[in-house]
């Protein structure tokens, strides 16, 4: 049972542990078998209608694993789900009302039915609350006990005590958390956790001003974490982050509501209170409006989707759709995108004043309140003095460095030991914030790493944990105006991503400075903490990287500074301290040092030292010149940075290309290697390649961790049972392909296959891109013809390489009730067929792929003839290639 109901982390726990912990998965099956039996879902006939319990299962189980469309295999309503009590000690029983119930699992299609059916009626912001929006799953398990004594030190202990996870598992029927829940019951992990000593960072014995005491009561535990502590563990630290959101995260500003890739709605957000649906009344509201719809049970469906079509056929929607000045929307769906150097500068005094204008006439929305209270804000800011603005979980304990990369706020559970939902998070990210600027005419491209990783087959490398984007500081700057503090919320018809849009309050400083706000803005999955870095690229003072030598050695000397310079004040300076130039800074600071912090003296210290290098040390670039002389030749230049000082050409970005990423069309660099060649060590062979411990694997378009490949490729020979490979592992033959995939089901790597199944024809779009863009058979206007039919005929036939998180969990917990109803063997039986015939699809596909004759690449006109053969028209990719050499003439 354990195996198949969750993923254990690669800790070693021993066998006694494993065995404690099974029994708790027990108790938690025969919770869920009761649970099903008493609420009679096994008789819903809209979930089950003429199945039997097997098919339904082969259903479930190949839904789960292998489709990544976002339908729902059963529907949500008012007496079958909302009223069922699925925790704690009256789990399997149901209240009467909704004025009962204490605590509810958000679910995307009641919280979307009800908003939507209110803004349909009223024009005005609506009360908001996290637990509507966000997975508040494991923080009902709390709120569920009656007898357990809960209090602060529950959510800051270092670790659970063990004894109070035994009682609370006891009463709540469930695991109280998955991720690395078999190590408490491993008695060696425990005494080593018991034993650590007291270290900097760990939570205070004194909880005041973190944790208040509270009445428990209706969607409240008795304590609520007013400030967060990090020194903690993941699934301790969870808890706290999930209780801190409810009630001290500030509301978002707004709700933007995307409609596909096409457009935006904006939904206003009440700033005072924070009550969820029932707490608000607009649940009541709800269901009183809709009483014609009760049927004879009492019971009422909630059709998001439904809700949704009318909404936007409502003449409200009209009125609610985003129109941003200065963007255009065609421009994000053209192939190709010309950059002009006026998108990489803003007078931010004239932004400034015009918002005061419109202030003084009371004509500013809430967001450009707030844009403009930021721009105020960042003038004033010094580079070398600014706090740093996001909060990452740093700092959490045993999160094997992956808390960097994680937002503190939001964090929940540490997905590192769930590579299944990692991969789906990380997937509805990336295509989410795509989809997102597409729909809003705004222009960002992917880059460092990411872009890297596009580069071999048009996903993320498998071991990054988050995204990089860069824009132009102009739209930057539109996406703090109309966005700031939204929480954007993905089409309910293509998944239920939610994302808060979250810009820093220095985009104004355009020079690292202190390095701490070197990302100008982030987009962040609410129920994980994920997140998009977004950086500006604008003009700067920041001296150029030595890379650009020869570039900057041949144009330098055409710039006339000295007629440049003549009235010329430079952009970067703003008012207070940030008006003064690092000598200027570095003296106040020196004759009020009891005004700043030891830090920040060194910072500032720091930072005169770099400006004198600058000014004397002959081996920089921009040896002797000022800030401003280094601004007026970045400007002429046309060169531009970040601010954690990545520097690019005009000529080098534009006109930005399209391809896909993640299945969703991106923008990348025009000369994309020339960019990734600055930053990293690209090589030039597309083929079999090692890298520190990974490998890709041209014949599967993927990259694998390298011990893992030895397993499943039978090279080692650790596994006698395997089958052997007729070729090498660095140049696969066809016949091999389905040898690979039986091994790794027959290793049970089921979530390695199900993730390349699923991510086939993503991968497979962009090795053909790559035969197009480096056939020399060709010349380049039938290369650009063939990747025109490419992009026009066979990027809309790509779908998402991975489920939307929220319905894959809800699947997947799907699986776990058959896996209680049917049994051990039963349930493997139906996994083993599913596989099977997947095992068969993929290597059919691949094959087809290899014979070139994939389907996917066959156009074909409205009376089915075919006009084009992608499959043969150009060269396959040799097994080994230096296509990486030089950039494709495009």
């Amino acid at each position: 049972m354990t195996e198949l109901l969750f993923k254990l982390g690669s800790r070693r726990v021993s066998k006694s542990s494993l065995r404690k912990f099974s029994r708790l998965l027990v108790l938690a099956t025969v919770s869920l078998l009761v649970y099903w039996q008493v609420s009679g879902r096994a008789v819903d006939p809209t979930f089950v209608g003429e199945r039997t319990d097997e098919r339904l299962a082969l259903e479930i189980y190949r839904k789960y694993r292998f489709e990544t469309g976002n339908s729902w295999i059963d529907s949500y309503s008012l007496q079958r789900n909302l009223l069922q009590v699925r925790k704690g000690p009256h789990r399997g029983s149901k209240v009467g009302s909704i004025d009962e119930l204490a605590f509810y699992d958000s679910d995307p299609r009641l919280t979307w039915t009800v908003y939507l059916d209110y803004f349909m009626r009223e024009d005005v912001e609506i009360e908001f609350s996290w637990y509507d929006w966000g997975d508040f799953g494991d923080l009902n398990k709390l709120l569920s006990v009656e007898k357990t004594v809960l209090n602060c030190s529950v959510v800051f202990g270092k670790h659970f005590d063990v004894n109070f996870l035994r009682e609370v598992e006891a009463e709540v029927g469930d695991v109280l958390f998955l991720s690395e829940r078999a190590c408490y019951d491993d008695e060696k992990w425990y005494r080593k956790q018991q034993l650590l000593r007291n270290r900097a960072g760990d939570p205070p014995s004194d909880l005041s001003g973190f944790c208040e005491a509270r009445s428990p009561g209706r969607f409240q535990l008795p304590f609520e974490v007013a400030q967060l502590h990090e020194g903690v563990r993941p699934e301790v630290f969870t808890l706290q982050a999930r209780s801190h959101l409810l009630s001290h995260v500030a509301q978002p500003v707004s709700l933007a509501v995307m409609e596909r890739d096409i457009g935006c709605y904006r939904l206003g957000v009440d700033q005072d209170r924070r009550g969820n649906l029932v707490q608000s009344g607009l649940l009541a509201r709800y269901l009183e409006e809709h009483e014609s719809e009760l049927d004879v049970d009492g019971d009422i469906k909630f059709d998001h989707l439904a809700a949704y079509e009318r909404f936007l056929n409502s003449p409200v929607s009209s009125g609610l759709k985003i129109e941003i000045p200065g963007t255009n929307r065609e421009i994000t769906e053209q192939e190709m995108v010309s950059l002009s150097p006026d998108d990489f500068e803003v007078d931010v005094r004239e932004i400034i004043d015009e918002l005061r204008r419109l202030k003084a006439q009371d004509m500013l929305s809430n967001h450009e309140l707030r844009y403009l209270e930021s721009l105020e804000h960042s003038i004033g800011v010094s580079p070398w003095l600014a706090s740093k603005y996001f909060p990452e979980a740093e700092r959490i304990k045993d999160l094997n460095g992956m808390g960097s990369h994680r937002d503190l706020r939001f964090f929940k559970d540490a997905l590192i030991w769930d590579p299944e939902e990692y991969n789906a998070r990380l997937n509805s990210l990336i295509r989410n914030w795509l989809k997102f600027t597409r729909a809003n005419g705004l222009i960002s491209w992917i880059a460092h790493g990411s872009a890297y990783g596009h580069l071999y087959n048009g996903q993320r490398f498998p071991w990054d944990n988050d995204y990089d984007v860069q824009m132009p500081i102009k739209h930057l700057h539109l996406l703090s105006r109309y966005f700031n503090q939204s929480l954007i919320l993905e089409d309910p018809r293509e998944g239920n991503g939610k994302f808060l849009l979250d810009v820093g309050d220095s985009i104004t400083v355009r020079i690292p400075g202190n390095g701490r706000n070197c990302i100008d803005a982030r987009f962040i999955d609410i129920d994980s903490g994920l997140y998009v870095d977004i950086t500006g690229l604008s003009v700067s003072s920041s001296p150029i990287h030595s890379n650009f030598k020869s570039f900057y050695d041949a144009r330098a000397p055409s710039v006339d500074l000295k007629s440049k310079l003549k009235g010329f004040e430079l952009p970067e300076r703003g008012e207070g301290l940030n008006a003064l130039d690092i000598n200027q800074l570095a003296d106040y600071v020196a004759s009020h040092s009891q005004l700043f912090q030891r830090d920040q003296i060194k910072d500032v210290n720091n930072g005169q030292r770099a400006e004198r290098q600058i000014q004397f040390k002959d081996t920089v670039l921009q040896h002797g010149l000022t800030p401003t002389e280094r601004y007026i030749v970045n400007r002429e230049l046309q060169i531009y940075n970040c601010r954690n000082d990545h520097f690019v050409s005009l000529e080098l970005l534009s006109p930005l290309q399209s391809s896909l990423f993640h299945g969703a069309p991106a923008f990348f660099p025009s000369h994309n290697l020339a960019v990734l060649r600055n930053e990293y060590n690209v090589p030039a062979m597309y083929g079999f390649h090692l890298f520190e411990g990974k490998a890709f694997l041209p014949a599967l378009h993927s990259w694998f961790m390298y011990n893992v490949l030895l397993d499943f490729t039978k090279i080692n020979d650790k596994y006698p049972k395997l089958e052997k490979l007729k070729g090498t592992v660095s140049d696969v033959e066809i016949e091999d392909t389905e040898i690979i995939f039986k091994n790794m089901l027959q290793l049970d790597l089921i979530e390695l296959f199900a993730i390349h199944y699923t991510s086939f024809d993503v991968t497979a779009y962009r090795v053909k891109e790559l035969e197009i863009q480096y056939d020399e058979t060709i010349d380049r206007s039938e290369r650009q013809r063939l990747l025109h039919i490419l992009w026009t005929q066979v990027r809309p036939k790509i779908s998402s390489p991975a489920k939307d998180p929220v319905i894959f969990n809800h699947e997947r917990n799907q699986w776990r009730e058959m896996v209680a109803l049917l049994g051990k063997r039963k349930s493997q039986e139906i996994q083993a067929t599913v596989e099977q015939e997947m095992l068969q699809q993929l290597s059919l596909e691949a094959q087809k792929m290899y014979r070139r004759e994939l389907s996917l690449f066959q156009i074909r006109n409205p009376s089915g003839e075919l006009t084009d053969d992608l499959n043969t028209i150009v060269r396959a990719l040799p097994s080994a290639n230096v296509i990486f050499k030089e950039e494709p003439d495009i």
